[in-house]
């Protein structure tokens, strides 16, 4: 049995608390809030992944106005964002008329995109060249080397892993981020990434030397033994909790056991010490 799952048989005993009780503090937490957007908070940084985005598609839940609005007036639980992470272009993960004006609103907040989405916030009419300075635009390419930077407390490691159903949808750079917070705990944040070993086989070595504690896979990672086998022996992730779920879950999805964001606030607090 692969660690992913028995660690999801272990898990399962600790979601009901979960969901209900609220963290304690000096807790590591990762906040579900819609589709593939998920907050993570470790003392007093958090980052966001794929927050700010138009569509559900009718498939896909979407971000409630409510907590929109939270994000943009830096109320609580989104009040002292240190960084959001955009993994690619598409409606249900990124909006470049949401984006721009969260940055706007939030000026202390960095945000981290493939170069792609980049180009698509410059050309929106919202575009101020004065967020250039808070952006960090990933360059790579299908096959680079990983790229690695750091601001803060913050330390990133981004591979460009093609988007799912390739080689269809080719020129979508999807980035997979490996972040790490305060030198203590590591995510990992895999976008709309294809489960096809081939595209992970030249990383295996690195994230062996740099496991995750807990990894965000798109659910159909855990549909097949390959996608569990990526994100065991490739990724080196040591707990996986899906995402990307439809608002009907699938029965295949329920019949697996293992961990996914479903409910809109749920969240998980993540053990550092399953190193």
């Amino acid at each position: 049995m692969s660690d992913i799952l028995t660690l999801a048989t272990m898990a399962t005993l600790a979601i009901g608390a979960a969901l209900h009780d609220p963290p304690s503090e000096g807790r590591t937490v990762a906040h579900y809030l819609a589709n593939e957007a998920v907050m993570v908070v470790d003392g007093e940084t958090k980052v966001l992944f794929d927050p700010l985005f138009d569509h559900g598609y009718g498939v896909y839940p979407a971000l409630p106005g409510t907590a929109l609005a939270k994000l943009m007036a830096d109320e609580a639980p989104f009040d002292g964002i240190d960084a959001v992470f955009v993994t690619h272009g598409h409606g249900d993960h990124f909006s470049a008329e949401k984006t721009i004006a969260f940055l706007k609103a939030r000026s202390d907040v960095m945000l981290v995109v493939p170069a792609q989405v980049l180009e698509m916030m410059e050309a929106d009419v919202a575009w101020s060249d004065d967020l250039a300075g808070r952006i960090r635009a990933v360059h790579l390419s299908n096959g680079d080397d990983a790229a690695t930077f750091a601001f803060e407390d913050i330390d990133v490691t981004a591979i460009r892993i093609p988007h799912s159903g390739w080689p269809e949808r080719a020129e979508v750079q999807n980035l997979v981020y490996q972040v790490t917070l305060n030198d203590h705990v590591t995510v990992m944040h895999l976008g709309d990434a294809d489960a096809n070993d081939n595209h992970y086989a030249q990383y295996e070595e690195y994230f062996a030397e740099h496991p995750s504690h807990v990894g965000f896979p798109p659910y159909w990672f855990l549909l097949k033994e390959e996608g569990l086998a990526i994100l065991d022996t490739r990724l080196h992730i040591l707990r996986a909790i899906g995402v990307h779920v439809p608002i009907t879950v699938p029965q295949a999805l329920e019949e697996t056991g293992l961990e996914y964001f479903a409910t809109l606030g749920e969240y998980r607090v993540i053990d550092v010490s399953a190193d």
